[in-house]
């Protein structure tokens, strides 16, 4: 019995000594007697949390390692015993699990219960999925209502310049409460396992125009100057996952402009090849002259939840967006670090594989403006619109009607496949969870009849799966969209799957307005 055994638990050697058990807490005197008989089998036990009671009968943390102690001849004499204090370190875990409580200020009630069942998940993996789907659904929806009604309005040749901007203000809101929502879900995605890559030829000098275009009015109204440059070297494709590239580039720039108050912001993508085309991998460094990251704050920045005082000043965001940039950089097979100093400003180098790739044909169409009508020829498509929920319905609906379509709406499964005995539909907009026949049973229902023509399934869902796409065509759904839905998107499905051409507004292309990547 050591002096510091005696600090630590207050017993002296001669109370100790001889006496069964001093150290257990009533009713765990049985872990005792259960670790001193696996030493005197010669089992040595390592590392392992136990609850200890003091003199002053206060509990406490430890952590125990035996060994046996043996005579001269081998045989074993007795059991040493090393007892660690983790009172501290156990005090800081519980630390850690308060400030994962502050998801619940952040996306309110239902955002903590994300939080409580990660925390469940690491025994029951099925439970945490379902639930993620479930919240995917709840916060996605309502989502889906605000963005669309607000890109219904958009297109009210009668608005005033006072009242669009007010349209724009809610939909940029709108995007930012999205992007938080996004932030949650895919932190939540990866501690479960369900992110998934899908690698793509991907075109990044399109990708940093685009980018350039995004962020393009915050930097002009802060008065910034945003440079952003790429490398001779890069290949016009190279191979990678683009929505997880453009999510981490997002991030990073996003990140730049937040906190950058004047100066200049600095983007610029490089290429290496070692030896052979599949050897190769694109550097994206953002650089800004912001308020900087102190060396203590810097080895928290990439901890979930975790912000700088930047951050905690400005407010705003999860505290997610780094961590989930990491990992998609991990997943890419790369690196995310950082170099910085506080009143100078960060760099942020991005790293990963990017083996060169063919490109898709160009179609040599170039930046698209929005859809105003059919073409001159073009005749109405027979369309129905199916959700149970009027909020997401009514939106998709009369965006289409708006065009020329000819569109039927239906609140769940059952009147869907009424639907398609009379009408004969061309294209069906599928929502899959409703109420009486739900739309995966729907779409059998409907693909299973002998059309003379098979009208096409396009399924809108909320879910926050990737792999959930596979399972939707397999059910006999010919694509998917996600809610909520961006116009361009459900045009852009329309015409692939029937070939529809249409009429758009007259405007310069300078002109046109990029409100998500």
């Amino acid at each position: 019995w050591s002096p510091t055994a005696e600090r630590m638990f207050g017993w002296k050697a001669e109370e100790v000594i001889g006496r069964p058990y001093p150290l257990a807490p009533p009713g765990r005197e049985h872990e005792v007697e259960a670790a001193i008989s696996q030493v005197m089998r010669g089992e040595p036990l390592r590392s392992v949390e136990r609850i200890r009671r003091r003199k002053d009968g206060s509990t406490m943390y430890v952590n125990l390692s035996t060994a046996p102690l043996r005579g001269a001849g081998g045989e074993i004499i007795g059991v040493l015993a090393i007892l660690e204090d983790i009172v501290d370190r156990k005090r800081a875990e519980e630390e850690l699990h308060r400030h994962r409580d502050h998801l619940e200020e952040l996306v309110a009630e239902r955002t903590a219960q994300l939080a409580e069942a990660k925390e469940q998940a690491e025994a029951a993996n099925k439970a945490k999925s379902e639930f993620l789907a479930r919240m995917s659904h709840e916060l996605r929806t309502p989502m889906n209502a605000i963005l669309g009604y607000t890109q219904l309005m958009r297109r009210d040749a009668t608005l005033s310049a006072n009242q669009a901007r007010q349209l724009d203000t809610i939909n940029r809101s709108g995007e930012h409460l999205l992007a938080l929502i996004d932030d949650v879900l895919d932190m939540a995605k990866i501690e479960a396992g369900r992110i998934l890559l899908h690698e793509s030829a991907v075109d990044v000098r399109q990708l940093l125009d685009a980018l350039k275009s995004l962020f393009a009015a915050r930097v002009r109204h802060k008065g910034l100057d945003f440079e952003a440059s790429c490398s001779e070297m890069v290949p016009p494709w190279i191979r990678t996952d683009e929505s997880k590239l453009r999510q981490v580039l997002m991030n990073l720039a996003g990140n730049a402009v937040k906190f950058t108050q004047e100066g200049r912001i600095a983007l610029r993508v490089g290429y290496t090849e070692a030896s052979s085309p599949e050897d190769g991998r694109l550097v994206v460094e953002v650089e800004d002259t912001g308020s900087g990251v102190s060396q203590t704050e810097l080895s928290r920045l990439f901890e979930p939840f975790s912000q700088g005082e930047a951050g905690r000043r400005t407010r705003g965001g999860t505290g997610l967006g780094l961590v989930i940039s990491r990992r998609f950089a991990e997943l890419l097979g790369g690196t995310l670090t950082v170099r910085s100093e506080v009143g100078r400003g960060s760099t942020f180098v991005l790293d990963i594989a990017g083996p060169r790739a063919e490109g898709p044909p160009v179609d040599g169409s170039g930046p698209r403006l929005p859809v105003v009508g059919l073409a001159e020829g073009e005749r109405p498509r027979r369309i129905i619109v199916a959700d149970d929920e009027p909020d997401s319905r009514v939106p998709l609906a009369e965006l289409l009607r708006s065009v020329g379509f000819e569109v039927w709406e239906a609140a769940n499964g059952q009147e869907v496949v009424d639907l398609c005995d009379t009408l004969a539909p061309e294209l069906i907009w599928m929502d899959i969870r409703m109420p009486v026949v739900d739309g995966r049973e729907a779409t059998r229902l409907v693909k299973a009849r002998p059309w003379a023509v098979q009208p096409v399934v396009i399924a809108l869902t909320a879910s926050a799966f990737e792999s959930d796409r596979e399972k939707l065509l397999a059910v006999g759904c010919d694509d998917l969209v996600r809610k909520p839905f961006q116009e361009a998107e459900i045009f852009d499905r329309i015409a692939k799957y029937l070939g529809v051409r249409y009429k758009y507004e007259e405007r310069a292309v300078g002109e046109l307005s990029v409100s998500r990547l």
